[in-house]
């Protein structure tokens, strides 16, 4: 293996022998390549047992790599977590770890024969951190490998970023976008990958997965693709020419619950106008990122111009957002995380792109039948367990039919299926750690505690055997109750109920986030209606989502829009020269 790095400034790849890569192949292939067990084991461990997902950090050591490459662990008879002295392999070195969290490796089989690591190629000799961590499906947790970067490694990848931004922004648009669709079509090979992926490491059921995590995201890029030749980057004025040019070098900051689809945002566009990026995803959910990044790789993007860290984001933000060489922070995450983040970037007035928090209202406006509105609400607010900002939290109704809408609740949330993430009938599965399990217990708790009826919902009866909450509605919710004010990021349902129309808009605009709302109703009344919402967002009557359309928030949901030609501008800046 070459001293030099080649490709990308990071990405994940692991040599197993036979010229193949980690991420390579069939989902299952990866599971058995992960655990170590043989093929059939991996797939009944998950597919089987009662399926929950957490990521454990167990151990970290401090190794020396001396060339760019990988990291490998073979079990040995020394206690868990040490690292052995037998040298390296490949690039590698060796390890013992656990493969279940509370009992000793013993020779009975409990433990992996080989565990693979999912590290970054470096781009420098250096000396970083290994950290352990469990995909988690109970009783056994499959160990996976992923570097946790140090700030070294990340000021390491923003040099590598800004050493390539002048040719990557002097690359003509076409030939840019000639490697991304290249780039497209690997991606789209890993989409049996993708939406297992995104069941282990996130809880999203496959069914969910396909759509949301995977088939759109390949819409998304599609788009971006088509958009960005759209876009103006040379206008004449009456006595100026006006040229739109890369801002520079990117760093992106990207959550755990729509791991791909956060990342997909932002560097798409991003490249595709001509940035470098640096790219941090959650530090919960990052295998995707790397299917990603590895497509880009595979399609001949120039060495720099992706830079894949992973880690926590409390370590290595402040990294990203005060580097001088860092031109623009994009991020999505919560607000409080965003203000502060954003805080730090303004210290050296750098650019700023903030997805944000929200806590979206649905006006059910009066009418003989709610029904044609439930799916929409469901798949808002339940699918991928609530943990997601665009969530219509919020269901205002008519006073005088809060009773008709208890009664549709009642009838058809017993109607989904709360279970396993790999079932393809399952439409919620797990929370996506039990941190977030126990904060969503916490605010249901909160709720009642605060006056609210608890209608339907609450713990999954099978407490111990997973992250389970089953579709929680609230309903004699005030807009004054934390519960109708802060964003809980679970399944929960608050149902507000009005008297006018005009109650009803100033009840949804009654919030500090403006991110997303829906109206349902006669046309002309629900349009008015719409435009009187202060959201960057508004479905009526279950419109769909325009992927070209600009997606960003009023208020404390953000700065800045993601999405289409005016997501790909908010990665541009204007210069305007005056000739005679």
């Amino acid at each position: 293996m070459s001293d030099q790095p080649s490709g990308l400034g990071a990405v994940a790849r692991c040599s197993l022998g036979r010229n193949t890569h980690i991420f390579d192949g069939t989902a299952l292939n990866l599971l058995h390549i992960i655990s170590g067990t043989s093929y059939e084991t991996a797939y009944h461990s998950f597919l089987i047992l009662d399926c929950y997902i957490e990521y454990i950090a167990v151990c970290h050591h401090t190794v020396k790599i001396k060339a760019p490459g990988i990291v490998m662990s073979k079990v040995a008879d020394q206690s868990p977590c040490s690292p052995e002295s037998s040298g390296q392999g490949n690039g590698g070195i060796l390890y013992r770890a656990a493969a279940y969290a509370d009992s000793p490796v013993d020779s009975a089989g409990k433990n992996p024969d080989v565990i693979r690591a999912a590290a970054p190629r470096r781009l420098y000799d250096t000396i970083f951190k290994i950290k352990v961590f469990y995909l988690r499906v109970s009783p056994i947790q499959i160990p996976i490998w992923i570097n946790f970067t140090e700030q070294a490694e990340a000021v390491a990848a923003i040099e590598a970023a800004a050493s390539a931004l002048p040719a990557w922004s002097a690359t003509p648009l076409a030939k840019r976008v000639e490697l991304m669709q290249k780039a497209l079509e690997i991606f789209k090979t890993y989409r049996d990958e993708i939406i297992r992926l995104e069941a282990l490491e996130l809880g999203a059921p496959v069914s969910y997965s396909a759509n949301a995590h995977c088939d759109y995201q390949f819409i998304r890029i599609e788009s971006y693709i088509r958009e960005s030749q759209k876009v103006v980057f040379e206008e004449q004025f009456e006595q100026s020419t006006v040229v739109r040019e890369s801002v520079g070098v990117i760093a992106c900051i990207t959550p755990w619950n729509y791991p791909l689809g956060q990342v997909v945002q932002k560097i798409i566009p991003a490249l595709l106008m001509g940035n470098t990026v640096v790219l941090k995803p959650s530090q919960h959910t990052p295998l995707t990122a790397y299917l990603l990044v590895d497509s880009l790789d595979r399609a001949g993007f120039p060495a720099g111009t992706v830079n894949l860290i992973t880690g926590r984001g409390s370590k290595l933000g402040d990294t990203l957002a005060t580097h001088p060489l860092v031109d623009m922070i994009s991020f999505t995450g919560s607000t409080a995380v965003g203000i502060k983040l954003s805080q730090k970037a303004l210290e050296g007035v750098k650019r700023i792109s903030l997805e944000l928090g929200g806590k979206s209202p649905f006006i059910w406006l009066p009418s003989e039948d709610y029904e044609p509105a439930i799916n929409q609400l469901f798949g808002s607010v339940f699918y991928n367990s609530g943990q997601t900002c665009t969530a219509l939290t919020r269901l205002l109704v008519p006073e005088s039919d809060l009773e008709k809408v208890k009664a549709l609740l009642l009838r058809r949330i017993p109607q989904l299926v709360v279970g396993d993430p790999m079932d393809p009938k399952t439409n919620i599965g797990p929370m996506a750690s039990k941190a977030q399990y126990d904060k969503v217990l916490s605010y249901i708790e909160l709720g009642q505690s605060e006056g609210a009826e608890l209608l339907c919902g609450g713990r999954a009866p099978e407490a111990g055997k997973g992250y389970f909450i089953k579709p929680t509605v609230f309903v004699n919710v005030t807009n004054s109750m934390r519960i109708a004010r802060e964003e809980i990021f679970g399944p929960v349902l608050c149902v507000i109920t009005y008297k006018t129309v005009d109650e009803a808009v100033a009840i949804a605009n009654d919030t500090p986030y403006g991110l997303n709302a829906a109206v349902f109703g006669e046309r002309e009344l629900a349009l008015s209606v719409a435009k009187r919402i202060k959201a960057g967002n508004v479905y009526v009557n279950g419109g769909p989502r325009d992927v070209t359309a600009p997606f960003g928030g009023y208020k404390q949901s953000g700065i800045g829009r993601e999405g289409g030609r005016y997501g790909l501008m908010e990665f541009t800046q204007l210069k305007a020269t005056f000739d005679r």
